[in-house]
């Protein structure tokens, strides 16, 4: 999750915003930063759920604990490196989030819970009216595709692990290691709406790992690719609307929640969806999910305009500056101390010692 804090003393200078070479190097780590991260969460998320299913004896329930205490451990873990990462403890970082406020949400979630309620009755309405024979509403998500049987797991995984999870990880920790370090290189604007792509685009896309689950029919997956581009697509406006919601909120309850009421409505559609993409039945939904997470997407980022509550990283825990790419120079002052300056301040300075 990043390299440790150097000491102040070996620190350089920043100078932001730069461009040129810098720039695109410091972008560059700040993707393998964000791309190592999902690498370590995904890992320890399959490491500590195995743990935690071989550790715990079979018992009615005892996938739903397995579940919670791997869930628990991965974000524990991925809270507590990014903490070693900008040289705070773990009860600060989650202080930071706001983790304890869990009830402390803005209007912004009970309008995004009646905007799903409308669309559902709405596409049922659409669906009656057209109607269409696309199955677009099934419980199939919360039961065993083997078996057929209720899975509590799942439905805990759907509907409370799954965005507790996920918004800690991916709104508050990888937000904050690309916030950390674009802002070597770029105010505090520019590295905000870097580490919002950034972090957005990789959510997103991690959807894409969904097209490696089992179905019912062994080798095929479990979800249809048109179901997956879906999730993509829509995932980086989603994704987008919460962590602006984040920012200026501070309270990572705030995405929870309206994860977790995102994931209530989006269930019911069967993961195995194929229709043309030119059915009216689909196509509207579609394109009417688009427009309306596009416009709290804009209504979000006015709210950003007036401040942001979340605080990321204070001036000195920002990452180091990339010296092999900064063109930096020492110059000496009138006073005949050494400084380090940029080569164009350097140059400035050079010609007015010629005119002088």
């Amino acid at each position: 999750l990043g390299s440790a804090m150097a000491p102040a003393s070996r620190r350089v200078e920043n100078s932001a915003p730069v461009g040129g070479i810098e720039w695109r190097a410091v972008w560059t780590v700040a993707v393998l930063e964000a791309s190592l991260s999902i690498f370590e969460y995904l890992c320890g998320l399959m490491w500590f759920g195995s743990a935690a299913s071989d550790l715990i004896p079979a018992f009615p329930g005892s996938k739903v604990l397995s579940s919670i205490v791997g869930s628990t451990a991965i974000v524990a873990w991925v809270v507590w490196r990014l903490g070693g990462t900008i040289g705070i403890s773990a009860q600060d970082v989650l202080e930071r989030m706001r983790i304890y406020s869990v009830w402390k949400v803005s209007w912004f979630v009970w309008l995004v819970l009646s905007i799903h309620v409308v669309s559902f009755a709405l596409t049922r309405g659409l669906h009656y009216m057209l109607g269409s024979d696309l199955v677009i509403f099934t419980l199939d998500n919360y039961y065993e595709p083997t078996t057929g049987a209720f899975d509590p797991k799942r439905a805990a995984e759907i509907l409370i692990l799954g965005p507790i999870r996920e918004e800690i990880f991916f709104r508050g920790v990888m937000f904050s290691v690309v916030y950390r370090r674009m802002a070597s290189v770029s105010n505090s604007q520019q590295a905000r709406r870097q580490a919002i792509q950034i972090s957005c685009g990789t959510f997103a896309s991690l959807h894409a790992l969904n097209a490696f689950s089992s179905g019912e029919t062994e080798g095929q997956s479990r979800y249809s690719m048109l179901y997956i581009s879906l999730q993509i697509i829509t995932g980086v406006v989603i994704a987008c609307f919460y962590t602006l919601r984040f920012l200026k909120t501070g309270c990572i309850w705030e995405t929870i929640w309206l994860h977790a009421t995102h994931n209530l409505f989006a269930s019911v559609i069967p993961t195995d969806l194929r229709a043309s993409i030119f059915d009216p039945s689909f196509l509207l939904p579609t394109l009417a999910t688009m427009v309306i997470h596009s416009g709290l997407v804009y209504a979000a980022w006015g709210e950003i305009e007036k401040g942001v509550r979340f605080r990321v990283v204070e001036e000195h825990e920002k990452a180091d500056r990339l010296s092999a790419f900064s063109k930096q120079s020492t110059v000496e002052t009138q006073s005949g101390e050494q400084k380090t300056v940029s080569d164009g301040q350097s140059g400035n300075q050079s010609e007015a010692r010629r005119r002088r």
